[in-house]
């Protein structure tokens, strides 16, 4: 994958994560809403057998933050590969570096 295929990839993953992250965020204030509304402690209200009438929501809501995850997990491996690629490229520009002649003089030994 060149590293735009990668920029390409690591934006369209973090498009996706922001989104998400939006639609999460939508989800838990109304889940908290409800809760406070049902006068539920966190450990009665998010017990899907104790809860079954916002279960469904309950579960969405675990779901995409396991989605959240997967995708930062995605985004770093893209840019572990970016780097990956960097490292290389930077490890063949110090060896052209080093295979030319040298641009500094060592043959005046005062100089420390």
């Amino acid at each position: 994958m060149t590293t735009i295929e990668r920029q390409r990839e690591l934006t369209s993953l973090m498009l996706r994560y922001f989104e998400l992250r939006r639609q999460v965020r939508e989800m838990r204030s109304t889940l908290e809403n409800g809760r406070r509304e049902k006068g539920l402690s966190v450990a009665q209200y998010y017990h899907a057998q104790a809860n079954p009438a916002d279960a469904d929501t309950i579960q969405a809501y675990v779901q995409a933050r396991q989605v959240l995850g997967a995708l930062l997990d995605q985004a770093e491996e893209v840019l572990d590969g970016v780097a990956d690629e960097e490292e290389v490229i930077a490890a063949d520009e110090h060896q052209e570096f080093f295979d030319g002649e040298s641009l500094i003089d060592r043959s005046d030994a005062s100089i420390c």
